[in-house]
């Protein structure tokens, strides 16, 4: 009798390991954070594009090698001092890479600069890494080089 015990709380331990939730798949990670990505793309003259793509520790790193962080770039908003660059150009990416460790991930791709004034185009190559809090992506470290 103790070993169909055994067996039969062996069984029921399994059953409810696998009916519990688990790490979002991969997948998932790469599609949240593709449409992170282009709604942050979309909106980069907001600030609430900004506050919902930026985790609150985010150390930045510009592409002329000027570091902030969130609290600055929300800052500049509040002020009316964010660069004229994010309502001056339509951004998009290309060459979206992402992978996964865990709760982290990280972002590579090709930032399109395009003037909406017909200036020429600029790129960048773009590097973030991510991390999920509370089933939210944010963006806690990020690079960006200019393309000669």
């Amino acid at each position: 009798m103790k070993a169909q015990f055994r067996s039969s709380g062996f069984i029921m331990l399994t059953l409810l390991t696998l009916a519990l939730p688990g790490p979002p798949a991969a997948a998932d990670a790469v599609t949240d954070i593709t449409e992170l990505l282009e709604t942050f793309l979309a909106n980069t003259d907001q600030a609430a594009a900004h506050d919902r793509f930026w985790a609150d520790e985010l150390v930045y790193t510009s592409s002329s090698g000027q570091r902030s962080g969130k609290a600055q770039r929300m800052a500049a908003f509040a002020a009316g001092t964010q660069p004229a660059s994010l309502a001056d150009n339509q951004y998009r990416g290309e060459d979206i890479n992402i992978q996964r460790y865990g709760n982290t991930a990280v972002l590579t791709f090709r930032l399109v600069a395009e003037p909406r004034d017909g200036s020429p185009t600029r790129q960048f190559f773009n590097t973030g890494t991510f991390v999920n809090r509370g089933g939210e992506w944010r963006a806690v470290a990020w690079q960006a080089t200019l393309i000669p």
